[in-house]
């Protein structure tokens, strides 16, 4: 069986950013998912651990951030706060701390005026959480964005740990997905509403080691690779001091 070719964040980094630029070319935005357990690197991949430098944010100029979940992780102080009124512009962050009804109307009003901006991405750090109707109850809005935003240039980066109980838009609309390690056989039975050769992508999984995910593209490619938390720089080699003697040169250090 078929396995996912496994290749460096950095090189990866460059097809991901090819792949939103592809549908950037023709004003169309693109939804991504990201599935994956909890503390399993979702969120940090996103957001590049909180740097907008960096990671999978960083390839949109304008984004709305919902930080809804109260974690304290590199979400909580990325980007800036979100502006009361005007545009969104550069990198905005809500944060609400509690689901009361104050809360969900602020989420609300704040993926509305996204979608009436457009040509913007949406980051929903967990799904499940503003979907279902125990908790925000935002699934038509959310299905909305899916099915009819993206040719208004509105993306949506949506994050989950729970999988199975996701409509299924969140799979057939979004075109690039990134999972990581599932143990849920329930869960990973929703993975067959993603497009493309579903038994790669189940066989490849018990073989992902922490941090790491599967990146299936807008081709139908399948890579797995783990985000750097650090670009790796060549550091100069160090030219070391050589004091010199009586006939030697002091600035290269070789006698004469």
């Amino acid at each position: 069986m078929n396995q996912a070719t496994k290749i460096h964040w950095d090189e990866l980094d460059k097809i991901i950013e090819s792949d939103i630029n592809e549908r950037r070319k023709i004003k169309s935005g693109i939804h991504v998912a990201l599935l994956g357990t909890t503390r399993g690197g979702k969120t940090t991949l996103a957001t590049g651990s909180g740097n907008t430098d960096r990671g999978i944010l960083r390839n949109f100029e304008d984004v709305l951030i919902l930080d809804t979940t109260g974690d304290p992780g590199s979400i909580h102080n990325y980007g800036k706060p979100l502006n009361k009124w005007g545009s969104i512009h550069g990198h905005r962050r809500l944060t609400v701390n509690d689901m009361t009804t104050k809360s969900k109307e602020k989420v609300y009003a704040a993926i509305q005026r996204a979608v009436r901006q457009g040509n913007i991405a949406i980051y929903a750090d967990e799904l499940r959480q503003l979907t279902e109707k125990k908790f925000f109850g935002l699934g038509p809005a959310m299905d909305h964005i899916w099915l009819f935003t993206a040719k208004k240039g509105v993306s949506l980066v949506g994050g989950t740990q729970a999988p199975r109980w996701l409509p299924g838009a969140f799979y057939d609309q979004s075109s690039i997905h990134f999972i990581f390690g599932i143990r849920d056989k329930r869960s990973k039975m929703r993975l067959s509403e993603i497009s493309g050769d579903t038994e790669i992508i189940l066989s490849t999984i018990p073989n992902l080691k922490r941090y790491e995910f599967i990146y299936v593209s807008l081709d139908g490619e399948y890579f797995t690779s783990k985000f750097e938390m650090k670009q790796t720089q060549k550091q100069p080699q160090e030219k070391r001091l050589y004091i010199a003697r009586s006939g030697e040169s002091s600035l290269t250090g070789n006698r004469l």
